[in-house]
């Protein structure tokens, strides 16, 4: 299915755990992996500095030493510039046909939605984006991510636009890879009518919608398929469910043209 990934990381122990969960990539074809740390010299310039000073130390030689380990050919980039358009920019050189990032993770990762390094790449990229949500951490401990079970509980986020049908046919593409639990869930913006029989007619209009979807995976085999219809702010909700714990992976479709 795939063969290339970018693999976005922050350089710190807690996106070690992001990096240790790709290993299960390989059931679905990825061979190598463009280890890349995008360094932001707009928005927090001396911090941005600091870090492109340790970005060929400790940090990259432990993370790509961990993915060599579980089979992948890797390299590592560290490009300068705004992050989505850079790993985009990494994407495209590299000929890869994917592109991960975390839920979780500090910085430019936490929050992976409004405003973010994930919505904005979204925005720009031309390859499937997946989000890897983090597991609940015990206090204390870092984050860690699904590992061997990152297409156990796959969360398929729509607008019914032909990108996301084409997001949807990628998760489709993972019960070959074992994937057998599946939610759908389509995001009602604020500000459409949700009173009375509009609401009601959205609601139905988009339950069918989804109930076709459904139906796909269901004749691929998967017997436990979820739709859900939320109204609210797209961003806002798929990012609380990045960070519930709820779901091991979110399939988003990209807008680049």
């Amino acid at each position: 299915m795939f063969s290339k990934a970018v693999v976005c990381t922050e350089l710190t122990k807690d996106s070690d755990a992001l990096v240790e969960c790709v290993g299960s990539l390989a059931t679905l074809g990825v061979s190598e992996v463009v280890l890349t740390y995008a360094v932001d010299i707009f928005d927090y310039p001396e911090i941005a500095l600091e870090h492109m000073r340790n970005a060929d130390g400790e940090a990259f030689e432990r993370q790509a030493g961990s993915l060599e380990r579980a089979g992948f050919g890797v390299h590592v980039e560290a490009p300068l510039g705004y992050p989505a358009f850079s790993v985009e920019e990494v994407r495209r050189n590299h000929g890869a046909d994917l592109i991960v990032v975390g839920c979780g993770l500090p910085d430019t990762l936490e929050h992976p939605f409004p405003g973010s390094f994930s919505c904005d790449l979204a925005h720009v990229s031309q390859t499937p984006i997946f989000v890897a949500a983090s597991v609940r951490p015990r206090e204390g401990a870092r984050d860690t991510y699904a590992g061997a079970g990152l297409l156990e509980r796959v969360l398929v986020c729509t607008d019914f636009s032909e990108t996301s049908r084409r997001a949807f046919e990628v998760a489709a593409g993972f019960v070959e890879a074992g994937a057998r639990c599946f939610t759908l869930l389509h995001v009602e913006e604020q500000g459409a009518s949700q009173t009375g029989f509009a609401a009601a007619e959205y609601d139905r209009r988009d339950t069918v919608k989804l109930a076709r979807l459904k139906d796909e995976l269901v004749r691929s085999g998967v017997a436990d398929v979820e739709i859900r219809i939320i109204w609210g702010s797209p961003a806002e909700e798929l990012s609380a469910r990045a960070a519930s714990g709820d779901h091991s992976l979110l399939v988003l479709g990209t807008r680049g043209a």
